[in-house]
């Protein structure tokens, strides 16, 4: 069971977690990359330059990949779901934050979940804002 509150921290059954401190380029560095046909922001061009950097992964849960990213196993997740999205991002949110991540939407901006996002970006702290300004030179966010 995963849990976390603002200032308390984040816990896998009680025990406390924390993100890994990986660059990209770091040979333990994992990324999970979610990615269908009519997801609304194309990521392909940030799939093929981070696939040359790090291990890709697609394990088909953003809520998945957002925990492994609190627990530290995973370094990044790219989810570019918007419409009815928000439910899968908004816990992880905390989640990850509490344990030492960033999570925002796509241009690296904070977001309401009580709305549809503009995708997101879920990571350790230390790469978040390249991959924020990666996404900003090589994909159409408007």
């Amino acid at each position: 069971m995963y849990s976390a509150s603002k200032g308390n921290g984040a816990y896998e059954n009680n025990q406390l977690i924390k993100v890994n401190n990986y660059e990209l380029e770091n040979e333990n560095s994992i990324i999970n990359f979610d990615i269908w046909p009519a997801a609304e922001y194309n990521l392909y061009p940030i799939l093929e330059i981070l696939g040359k950097k790090t291990y890709t992964v697609s394990i088909g849960s953003i809520i998945r990949a957002g925990i492994e990213i609190a627990k530290g196993n995973f370094t990044l997740a790219l989810f570019p779901g918007t419409k009815d999205k928000n439910c899968d991002i908004a816990a992880l949110k905390v989640i990850v934050e509490e344990a030492g991540g960033k999570a925002t939407d796509l241009a690296g901006e904070e977001e309401r979940y009580d709305q549809s996002i503009h995708g997101a970006i879920i990571s350790n702290k230390l790469i978040h804002e390249k991959i924020v300004k990666l996404i900003k030179e090589k994909v159409k966010l408007d």
